[in-house]
């Protein structure tokens, strides 16, 4: 990570756009994509255990006793401790409105807590994510699969990509004639024009064919949604160039 940062803020630190969507002298704007597909080796659920009483120190015992029967769990299929976080309760009070939307009495509060579970052997994905999905009280479940080596395979696909854009622009400048005098900005992200710097790669996840698509009991068909380790996963990166053309 720390290298893909350190590539980036290089990239940002080539040159600063002014106000301007459109530069005050004779310019070629180049863009090109890069896309590698690997194996996932990891997974990360993310999901928030909630609960809503009218009494909040019942409210927090409810969460706190259903995140600690639910890491109890995930310990036993044999996650690791370590790969278990949970940020900071959340408090939200709800209250009675009248017809005129005015606030009037508590109805009671809402307690919440966020919680990531990290994955590193994918073989009990499928266990964890069943039981995260069937425990009460848990909702906004998301998973997200990834690979250890993704800011290594970015970096390459920086060094592919703008690769890509050179040899583009030399056969632009080739075919119209035109001399090239420098590079004016380089912009990761996706886009034609854009060079808004918003200093993240742009990169998402594809899912393919699945290795194990098989239907979970309780999850599936009406009751939910099937739940598979995708065999591929894919990284793609994306640069706008900017060069300044000699008058």
């Amino acid at each position: 990570m720390k290298k893909l940062k350190t590539f980036l803020a290089i990239i940002l630190s080539i040159s600063s756009l002014t106000a301007s969507p459109v530069p005050g002298f004779p310019h070629l704007s180049v863009s090109a994509t890069a896309l590698k597909s690997v194996a996932p080796d990891e997974a990360i659920i993310n999901f928030t255990v909630l609960s809503f009483k009218e009494s909040s120190e019942a409210a927090v015992n409810e969460v706190n006793q259903t995140l600690a029967s639910t890491v109890e769990k995930l310990l036993t299929l044999g996650i690791k401790k370590d790969d278990i976080t949970a940020d900071d309760l959340e408090k939200s009070i709800t209250r009675e409105r009248n017809d005129d939307y005015q606030k009037l009495k508590i109805l009671g509060d809402q307690i919440e807590r966020t919680v990531e579970v990290k994955i590193t052997n994918l073989k009990l994905y499928n266990q964890a994510a069943t039981l995260i999905f069937k425990s009460n009280l848990i909702t906004n479940v998301r998973s997200r699969f990834g690979n250890t080596k993704e800011d290594d395979i970015l970096l390459a696909l920086y060094a592919e990509v703008c690769a890509k854009a050179k040899k583009k622009a030399a056969a632009l400048e080739q075919a119209a004639g035109v001399k090239i005098k420098s590079i004016h900005a380089i912009s990761p992200g996706r886009g034609n024009y854009h060079f808004q710097y918003l200093g993240d790669p742009s990169y998402g996840m594809v899912m393919s064919a699945a290795s194990d698509s098989s239907q979970l009991p309780g999850l599936g068909g009406e009751t939910g949604p099937p739940l598979f380790v995708p065999k591929e996963i894919s990284l793609d990166t994306s640069v706008s160039i900017l060069f300044r053309l000699a008058e």
